[in-house]
């Protein structure tokens, strides 16, 4: 093996432990979100309740009151073709109408031209909660945390030692990686892989009692 102390390997720093924390207080806030009623058009990752019909001609095929639809980002379709981004944009009691030509890859009953007729009946949004007291109890109770935790501050604070240790243990392990790697870059002998194992542990206890 080569002389470590030759070699130079850059100690990664450790995430921020804060925002780490921070970015889980804010997930359980959109996990634990409700669903407001709002006045204003529909915009992507709202809940849309509206009457939906759809007819070929005179001959109505599907004539379904307050359907109930959560619109994705990506636009993806759960029933039929262009109807999220025709929804979008609509507003509460606002009726309109399109067209379509539907084939057999649309995995659909009916093939042939037909019009779909929405009229929007109620908009709601996703809005995160704030980690009350009440909502940090159903956390407690979810996650089977310490129920001497209490309020958005214990959540903090339980936290941040969790998150520090791990992400310290994750970057002492990508440190003694790098090493490991570095050594067997610059090693110009080979040993028996019995031989090597215990060389490369011994160097690693070394740079522990070092860096401890």
């Amino acid at each position: 093996l080569p002389d470590y102390r030759a070699m130079h390997v850059e100690k990664p720093e450790v995430a921020d432990v804060d925002a780490l924390v921070e970015e889980q207080l804010e997930a359980w806030r959109e996990k634990y979100a409700i669903w407001k009623d709002v006045d204003r058009p529909v915009e992507s990752k709202d809940k849309v309740t509206f009457d939906f019909k759809l007819h070929s001609g005179d001959e109505v095929l599907v004539d379904q009151a307050d359907m109930v639809k959560e619109l994705n980002e990506d636009g993806e379709e759960s029933f039929v073709p262009q109807l999220t981004e025709n929804l979008l944009g609509m507003t509460p009691g606002e009726s309109k109408s399109y067209t379509l030509h539907l084939t057999d890859e649309d995995d659909l009953p009916w093939t042939g031209d037909v019009t779909i007729d929405l009229t929007v009946k109620k908009i709601q949004e996703h809005q995160p909660v704030q980690l009350s007291e009440e909502i940090v109890a159903n956390i407690v109770a979810d996650e089977r945390l310490s129920e001497e935790i209490k309020t958005e501050d214990d959540l903090r604070n339980f936290l941040r030692p969790i998150i520090q240790k791990s992400e310290e243990d994750k970057a002492r392990n990508t440190y003694f990686d790098q090493i490991l790697k570095a050594l067997d870059e610059h090693s110009e002998v080979s040993f028996p892989p019995a031989l090597a194992e215990e060389r490369v542990n011994s160097k690693i206890n070394e740079l522990k009692e070092r860096l401890a």
